[in-house]
């Protein structure tokens, strides 16, 4: 079944990347998360990136074997722009037509399926738990990020979608939590707003503290 409301930009961009990356995965190996699936899903912005994920390890092994090749591979693409691509050990990146694409490793925790794919591709699309989830463990927790785009999808998440907004915090440790929120309210407002990737499509855009703090009683977090 297709994934309702994925923007005509997100296959058009994909319809040309694809027949590359199908040289490495299988189209059904690869899944498309972020926040351009919350978009679809929610219509509270517009997210301008494609991020696609494989298999930890089926992803380890094709940049073992190929990663010289599949960059060669995304620089013969007309519309890929070589001077802001690379394959390294974590990260496909590719900029296609001023659109960032890239392909990640991930070990979801989460064990479920949206049941749906992306349209006119066999590209799954990630449930919003594991989305969620990923937001927090991954960029929070593990890369130490905190970005706008990130934090006020875990605080629409609150009213759209509370359940899966447990079910993706419930998995990470409590320390874990209490830190991200701890980080979080460290940032100055002005943290929030010097960002390359500002929110878009969102009028008004809430009060930063007041996001921040309904996310940190979320999480549990209690200050000391």
């Amino acid at each position: 079944m297709e994934e309702p409301n994925i923007s005509t930009w997100v296959t058009d961009r994909l319809s040309v990347v694809l027949p590359v990356l199908r040289r490495y995965f299988r189209e059904e190996q690869l899944s498309l998360g972020g926040g351009t699936v919350l978009q679809a899903r929610w219509n509270h912005r517009i997210s301008t990136v494609i991020d696609l994920f494989a298999d930890h390890q089926r992803f380890g092994s094709v940049i073992a074997e190929f990663s010289s090749q599949l960059e060669q591979d995304l620089y013969n693409i007309p519309a890929v722009n070589p001077d802001h691509s690379w394959v390294d050990l974590n990260t496909v990146y590719c900029e296609l037509d001023g659109t960032e694409l890239t392909v990640m490793p991930t070990s979801v925790r989460i064990n479920e399926e949206s049941g749906y794919v992306v349209p006119t591709t066999l590209v799954k699309t990630e449930t919003t738990a594991t989305i969620l989830h990923k937001k927090v463990a991954a960029r929070m927790v593990e890369a130490g990020a905190c970005e706008i785009r990130d934090v006020f999808d875990l605080y629409t998440a609150i009213a759209r979608d509370r359940d899966a907004l447990n079910k993706a915090i419930r998995l990470i440790p409590q320390i874990s939590l209490d830190r991200v929120s701890a980080m979080m309210k460290s940032r100055p407002t002005s943290w929030y707003e010097d960002t390359t990737r500002p929110l878009v499509s969102v009028d008004p855009i809430p009060n930063v503290r007041e996001m921040v703090d309904q996310l940190a009683e979320v999480f549990g977090f209690e200050s000391n």
